[in-house]
């Protein structure tokens, strides 16, 4: 008489003692290492672009402006002031009077005290400093000739947040 236990001599339906245990798959201890640690570069990560010691400084945005007989070129930048972890930032704003008469002005962030003049081939620079790492903004330029009819004009700038 046969065994109960099998049905062939092929297969086998019951287990000899001796065999050795199925094998499972778990996650090893280096494994969870490498994990934790990755886990912790990204978070590091994160928190540097975030509190804006990784964003690439230099930013810089360019606006012509060609309204009410003015022809104005517009520079705003940013860039870290100092070259400690958490040196403060710098935003600079430049206009330049491309055309060939003076335009009044009026910008809120560079002009703060009213419109004032700016002569054909004229630079104006201002610039100041702030904490945290500048955005870029929507602002309204103000420009217009010796009459007093101004014209808003809506360009890119560096501002703080």
């Amino acid at each position: 008489m046969r065994s109960p236990y099998t049905t062939s001599d092929a297969v086998i339906i019951e287990k000899v003692i001796g065999e050795p245990p199925p094998k499972t798959t778990s996650v090893s201890t280096g494994a969870w290492i490498t994990i934790t640690a990755a886990m912790a570069v990204l978070i590091g990560l994160v928190w540097l672009v975030a509190s804006g010691r990784l964003v690439n400084s230099s930013g810089e945005k360019f606006s012509a402006v060609k309204e009410g007989g003015c022809d104005l070129r517009v520079v705003s930048l940013y860039d870290q002031y100092g070259t400690q972890f958490n040196s403060p930032w710098r935003i600079k704003d430049r206009i330049f009077n491309a055309g060939t008469q003076g335009c009044i002005i009026q910008f809120g962030q560079i002009s703060q005290k009213g419109p004032f003049t700016i002569g054909p081939g004229d630079v104006f620079e201002r610039e100041w400093i702030i904490e945290r790492v500048p955005v870029l903004v929507r602002s309204d330029l103000s420009v217009g000739l010796s009459d007093g009819t101004m014209k808003k004009i809506p360009i890119q700038v560096y501002a703080e947040q």
